[in-house]
């Protein structure tokens, strides 16, 4: 395992640790961070950036804050806990289609595409 995804799983089990709970399998990984499930029965991801952690934390508070729980029948877990130091965030688990990936999101500006093409 290299050395920025022991990071990551550290970061979980800090977080989890903290909380007394449990870290369970890896469920997946990819550009922002991993996840994994705990034994709470819900699933913790640990992100790799500041900036796409904020950017996912803020977009789970303003869906929580307006009570959003699906979005065109596919569900959103609610935000459990989160950790701004450890940079991770504790979801429910939801059964399929589910939308869980809000880290490229942005909330009240416009996002800057002008880097995105030639």
């Amino acid at each position: 395992m290299d050395d920025a995804r022991e990071a990551l799983r550290q970061n979980a089990e800090t977080f989890a640790r903290q909380r007394g709970i449990g870290i369970e399998q890896q469920l997946g990984f990819g550009i922002d961070g991993t996840v994994w499930g705990t034994t709470r029965k819900s699933v913790v991801k640990a992100h790799e950036r500041e900036i796409a952690y904020c950017r996912e934390r803020d977009v789970y508070y303003r869906l929580k804050d307006r009570g959003v729980t699906s979005i065109v029948r596919s569900s959103v877990p609610a935000l459990i806990d989160y950790d701004d130091r450890l940079l991770v965030l504790e979801i429910e688990i939801v059964k399929p289609p589910w939308v869980i990936d809000f880290a490229h999101a942005y909330l009240d500006v416009p996002q800057d595409r002008s880097k995105d093409c030639p």
